[in-house]
């Protein structure tokens, strides 16, 4: 660098002196020409820029001949720093009917070069050993979290964190998704202690019909000096991938009611109707079915355990009962605390089984003479 001043050129009393962070210890100038030279190697990783002061002197008297300048060198960053693991050696465990592409751990590495410049902190990541049974993303800001489809709403998912290497306020840093198909299903919140990302489920989730969620989460520099605007973006982006996890879920009637009509002179055991439930979770149990006896006490009806088929087990009487209601229970075989229940109306129709009968008794009387037609 080559310092210079407004004056003479040629006058042999100017004297260049340089003061300052780093002056005398990495940085000296020539008092004659201005050239300000580096004394020692430089580390951006220890210090990124030096403020210097360097002004033209009288040679004989020390007298100032300008006003100070004040410039900033920046140390420009190169390549010379190995990424580091943290926290090694990993430990994981896997159950052994795992579906391929579980998450089975996170490992994270840093480099201490200028993430900003170039790609000299830029970070790949690749197996040497344990292939083809294992697999690894092989770039950074990638989030794993596996949750089971019944999670409450409001109930945090995971963490993210965006790494800081500033201090108090100037670390402090705002979350938000960005993008990605699980925008209307997740929210995510900072939390101020630990400055991380939060994310939690904003609506109900189902398996069956979404299996997994992959969002683009953006954290962002609450505060930032206008002095340092034009070296950012103060931001970056992580890529989050959710898988959602089955629950057992109890079965499910085609209908939430039912409405069934009889004719009241029907035969024993001859079918009325029938219900049907499944199973809506993967495995897809089978269903066995019953009637909840509180609702039949005198057993009026059965139901076949396998298929839902309602079945008249007494003969009926319109006249005395013209309607029935039972509930039906469906249950999981492969998991009993799993059942629902439905409610089965049965409308008992007439048949034209009762003579006429009077309402009363009636008495006539006649005179001896009354005419024909006489009422």
């Amino acid at each position: 660098m080559l310092l210079h001043t407004d004056l003479d050129a040629g006058a042999k009393n100017i004297k260049y002196i340089l003061a300052g962070d780093g002056a005398g210890t990495f940085f000296v100038i020539n008092d004659k020409t201005g050239d300000i030279h580096a004394m020692k190697r430089l580390d951006r990783e220890e210090k990124a820029e030096y403020t210097l002061t360097a002004q033209a002197i009288n040679r004989d008297t020390d007298e100032p001949l300008e006003p100070p300048s004040e410039f900033i060198i920046k140390v420009q960053d190169i390549n010379d720093n190995a990424p580091e693991f943290l926290n090694t050696p990993y430990h994981a465990t896997v159950l052994e009917m795992s579906d391929v592409g579980t998450s089975v751990t996170r490992v994270t590495a840093t480099d201490a070069d200028d993430p900003v410049y170039g790609n000299s902190a830029k970070l790949v990541y690749s197996i040497l050993e344990g292939q083809p049974y294992f697999s690894i993303e092989p770039h950074t800001g990638l989030y794993h979290f596996s949750i089971p489809e019944d999670i409450t709403l409001s109930d945090a998912v995971g963490r993210v964190k965006a790494n800081d290497r500033d201090i108090g306020e100037n670390a402090r840093s705002a979350y938000d998704i960005i993008d990605g198909d699980g925008i209307d299903a997740f929210e995510i919140t900072t939390d101020p202690q630990t400055q991380e990302g939060i994310l939690r489920v904003k609506k109900p989730l189902d398996f069956e019909t979404k299996k997994s969620y992959t969002l683009k989460v953006e954290a962002v520099n609450v505060h930032i000096d206008p002095h340092f605007i034009s070296r950012g973006p103060f931001k970056d982006t992580a890529t989050v991938k959710i898988a959602v996890e089955d629950s057992d879920e109890p079965p499910v009637f085609s209908s939430p009611t039912y409405l069934l009509e009889v004719h009241e002179n029907s035969a024993i055991n001859s079918v009325i109707g029938q219900v049907t439930a499944r199973d809506p979770d993967v495995s897809a149990s089978p269903i066995r079915y019953s009637i909840d006896r509180h609702t039949d006490l005198e057993r009026q009806f059965n139901i076949n355990s396998d298929d839902g088929k309602i079945t008249l087990a007494k003969a009926l009487d319109r006249e005395t009962d013209p309607w029935h209601n039972i509930t039906v229970i469906a249950t999981e075989i492969r998991n009993y605390s799993q059942i629902s229940r439905s409610s089965v109306t049965i409308k008992v129709l007439d048949i034209n089984d009762n003579a006429p009968e009077f309402a009363s008794e009636y008495e006539a009387f006649l005179c001896e003479n009354g005419k024909p037609g006489q009422s």
